[in-house]
């Protein structure tokens, strides 16, 4: 790493430090000679993958990482320096924003995707899911209306979440959570969706395919998935019970 890369790195994490981000520390220019701390990283990743939880990524993290290792997987919104992106490059390894996990043994909800279009090809992001071990299901339709009845009925029987993907999510919104029982969200990036989850114990999650990434998607199905089922806030229930 030259002395270019080095300042660019001292100075992210300077700026980060002084705005709560992440604690200031020296960047080794060799990433032989530094380890990350136990805590930045998660002992549950698949073999292919090393994850970290780190909100600043430099050289100094990969130190400790197999050269065998084909992803990287950061939380959403990390800064990644230059300096790790050129290395990932060397290495013809990806980084990944997002979560990952390993297959379950069970007790986990699967995922129904309902991809309500006749262009659109989602056989890339059910690849992605099932790589990261989330038990998906894919059907298609050309209806928001089937499409949205078909799911809560899913939903009712508990067990699964839904993702619909569409070029008209506030109708399928407005559908979806006709039916007692469903509590859907809009989904444009995975913090965000996170939250909104959160707030109404969301069991569905509607994309608009059209204006997110295909990993933004991936990252948004994964958010859907972790934490389920979610419970409806108690605060709501008696207003979101009646659904229609």
């Amino acid at each position: 790493m030259n002395r270019t890369e080095v300042d660019i790195e001292r100075i992210i994490r300077e700026v980060l430090a002084d705005l709560g981000g992440a604690p200031a520390e020296a960047v080794c220019s060799n990433p032989a000679e530094s380890r990350p701390a136990a805590a930045d990283t998660r002992s549950d990743a698949p073999d292919d993958a090393v994850v970290l939880t780190a909100q600043v990524v430099t050289l100094a993290h990969l130190g400790a990482t197999k050269p065998a290792v084909r992803r990287l997987v950061v939380p959403a919104g990390a800064v990644v320096t230059p300096a790790v992106r050129d290395e990932l490059r060397r290495r013809g390894a990806t980084l990944e924003y997002g979560t990952v996990a390993k297959p379950s043994a069970g007790g986990t909800c699967r995922l129904a995707v309902w991809n309500v279009s006749k262009r659109y090809d989602p056989s890339p992001l059910m690849t992605m899911l099932r790589r990261e071990g989330t038990p998906a299901d894919l059907k298609s339709s050309t209806c928001l209306v089937a499409t949205t009845d078909a799911l809560a009925a899913v939903i009712r029987r508990g067990g699964t979440v839904g993702l619909i993907l569409t070029r008209e999510p506030a109708v399928a919104l407005c559908l979806a959570n006709r039916h007692a029982g469903v509590r859907a969200v809009v989904g444009r990036e995975a913090r965000q969706a996170a939250a909104d989850l959160a707030a109404v114990g969301g069991n569905v999650l509607v994309v608009d395919r059209t204006s997110c990434t295909l990993f933004q998607i991936k990252q948004m199905a994964s958010e859907l998935c972790r934490g389920a089922p979610r419970a409806c806030p108690e605060e709501l229930k008696e207003r979101l019970a009646q659904g229609g």
